[in-house]
């Protein structure tokens, strides 16, 4: 009869206690767990400095004209060229670089070019409006400019038809009050100009013999693309005007994040006055895409994943206007109040789901804000979810 070694018949059971401890060891699987969610609430996030230095306005009095044949009825004939401008560096531009988008305006006789069209190689366009001030004027229209063309002119020439009336019977050329011309510079930046005097040392009473041509006008260029056009922040709707940056925010850090690195991915949403940025698409190089969704903050506990839009040229990813987005104008008080019962679905710069409900719009969050309370200070709470997955709980 076989008998099992001794040494082999313990070896096979202690392989057989091995096997039962391991069965006995399957209920105990270890499961990673999951990273929570960051729920943050933020107070009167201050909003970006205004930065009125953009704006750059400057007078020019008696632009010497380029050398002409000799004095007309209505001053010089017609110079050999124009007396080209930058209202960008507010200062002449050499004939030689008339080629070039290095001029905006351009003067001859009561002729004014702008560089655009069939005039120069630049974004040009000019319009003239009337019933106004320079001073009024402090914001420039989109729509309504118009290119040089080689039947017209953007600024119309011929008295009474742009900036100037001619006198039949004293010859002299008189700038008309309350027009501004407004323009769009050599790279497309926003201005507006006035015609203040067309004679030498803009003399007050100038004769048929006081020599023309030389320009003094004013003018404002906005370098920071936007419309603004007047030097301090003015508002006619209770909502402040556009500061010249965003306020740059970071769910991951918790904090704003300077405007010096708005072109990373350091940040996650951006505020300015009403309008919310997220960090994709035109308005950054992230992933950030967003939703406003109807619902309650507390019971979006799972982000969706579709049905986000990343911010275009043609419209935000967070619409904007009354009604349309976060919050809604009031027209009679001018306060700005957040829609109840409107949550925001966001990706952040780094493609993380996040959800924001925007609390109040003025500083220190007040209750019962006026139209005098200081606005653009935003309030908001927020839940971001760092795992890469769309648990909002």
């Amino acid at each position: 009869m076989n008998l099992l070694n001794p040494r082999v018949a313990l070896a096979a059971l202690t392989l057989t206690t091995l096997s039962l401890a391991s069965c006995d060891d399957d209920d105990d699987t270890v499961v990673a767990p999951t990273a929570p969610t960051q729920a943050e609430t933020v107070t009167s996030l201050a909003p970006g400095a205004a930065n009125p230095i953009v704006l750059t306005p400057a007078a020019v009095t008696s632009l010497v004209p380029q050398p002409s044949a000799g004095n007309g009825p209505q001053g010089p004939l017609p110079a050999r060229h124009y007396t080209f401008y930058s209202l960008e560096t507010k200062a002449e531009v050499p004939y030689t670089d008339s080629a070039s988008t290095k001029w905006d305006v351009a003067f001859r006789g009561t002729t004014i070019l702008v560089n655009g069209g069939t005039s120069g190689p630049g974004q040009g366009q000019a319009q003239v409006v009337s019933g106004t001030t320079y001073e009024a004027q402090n914001t420039a229209p989109t729509t309504g400019y118009a290119s040089d063309g080689a039947a017209a002119k953007a600024i119309p020439a011929g008295p009474g038809n742009g900036w100037y009336n001619y006198n039949s019977t004293t010859h002299i050329i008189s700038p008309i009050a309350g027009r501004v011309i407004l323009l769009k510079t050599a790279t497309g930046k926003y201005a507006k100009l006035e015609i203040t005097n067309y004679y030498k040392d803009a003399v007050a009473n100038p004769t048929v013999a006081t020599p023309g041509g030389y320009y003094s006008f004013r003018h404002s260029v906005q370098l920071d693309g936007s419309t603004r056009l007047n030097t301090t922040l003015i508002s006619t709707t209770g909502q402040p005007l556009a500061p010249a940056h965003y306020t740059f925010y970071s769910f991951v850090s918790k904090g704003t994040v300077p405007y010096t690195d708005s072109a990373s991915t350091k940040w996650d949403v951006a505020f300015r006055g009403t309008t919310i940025l997220v960090n994709g698409g035109t308005s950054g190089p992230g992933q950030g895409q967003a939703q406003v969704l109807p619902g309650l903050f507390g019971e979006l506990t799972t982000a969706p994943t579709t049905g986000y839009k990343a911010d275009a040229a043609t419209g935000k990813a967070i619409p904007t206007g009354s009604g349309n987005g976060w919050y809604s104008y009031d027209q009679t008080t001018h306060l700005i109040s957040p829609i109840a019962g409107r949550v925001i679905a966001l990706k952040t710069a780094l493609g993380r789901y996040a959800k924001l409900e925007i609390q109040n719009y003025y500083k220190d969050a007040p209750a019962a804000p006026t139209a005098t309370s200081p606005s653009g200070y935003y309030s908001f709470r927020y839940v971001y979810q760092a795992d890469g997955t769309t648990n909002l709980k």
